[in-house]
């Protein structure tokens, strides 16, 4: 297979097994700053073990109607509880969510960027120049009681002008990782319980990548002075050759996920 390097912006590559292991709490760490994944697919060979075990994995998320004012509230719980509420709301231009650091980001139009009086950022893109981004974080003692005050009256105002416009409530969808909630939290909320799917695929090509770290790169003596100590460092042709198993390895990933043809022996 022939391709293109992977972006190391959008690629997280670990070799690391143990799951008590420093780097594997640093990828779970990573992983929740990511909160809006859709769908996660684990390719592997066939396993009596690993097949069990990850068939048995659900979790669950919900959908509700809210208004944000109400849930900013709340945040001293919210936050610290619950995952990704995540605005759905098919007839406005204006999204927000709240990520698991407590942190809620608004997009907003500049119509509504200029009603709500909170301190923004514009996009600095030429199709969304009159798109702004709002940043409020929810976490306790972060902000001083007047600026907490200040922000709470936009919002509600912001709530009380959809509710004019017959907008209403917010169309929400969360996750949570407490384990007691067990049934709907309101009148209007819907659990939703997700579980895994298991495909399989026959007669599959499996390669046997190495999977080794990526050599360091090249650079000068990084040793304290009158040490005799040299940092390891790889040359520019180990590095591309890194690269180069790496993306041929996401390739066959990508197209075994897709069941193509082309992995079949």
């Amino acid at each position: 297979m022939d391709g293109s390097h992977p972006e190391h912006r959008r690629v997280k590559i670990t070799t690391d097994t143990d799951v008590q292991s420093t780097s594997s709490s640093n990828l779970r760490h990573l992983a929740v700053l990511h909160p809006f994944t859709r769908q996660i697919d684990v390719l592997f060979p066939s396993s009596g073990t690993l097949e069990p075990a990850l068939s048995k994995l659900s979790t669950r998320y919900i959908r509700d109607r809210v208004k944000l004012a109400d849930l900013v509230d709340t945040s001293g719980t919210f936050a610290d509880y619950y995952l990704q509420p995540q605005h759905t709301d098919a007839h406005s231009d204006d999204v927000w969510c709240i990520d698991p650091r407590g942190l809620l980001t608004i997009f907003v139009g500049k119509e509504t960027y200029e009603r709500l009086g909170l301190l923004g950022k514009r996009l600095p893109f030429k199709t969304h120049k009159d798109f702004f981004v709002i940043r409020l974080s929810l976490q306790k003692n972060v902000e001083s009681v007047a600026n907490q005050a200040r922000r709470n009256e936009a919002l509600k105002a912001w709530d009380a002008r959809r509710e004019r416009d017959g907008l209403g409530a917010w169309n929400v969808v969360y996750s949570t990782t407490d384990a007691s909630i067990t049934e709907p939290t309101s009148t209007t909320s819907q659990m939703c319980e997700v579980s895994c799917q298991v495909t399989k695929s026959d007669d599959v090509h499996i390669p046997s990548p190495s999977l080794r770290r990526r050599p360091p790169a090249s650079q000068t003596n990084t040793a304290a002075p009158g040490s005799d100590r040299q940092t390891p460092t790889a040359d520019d042709g180990d590095i591309e050759d890194w690269d180069t198993e790496m993306a041929t390895l996401f390739e066959w990933v990508g197209l075994s996920s897709l069941g193509s043809q082309r992995c079949d022996e």
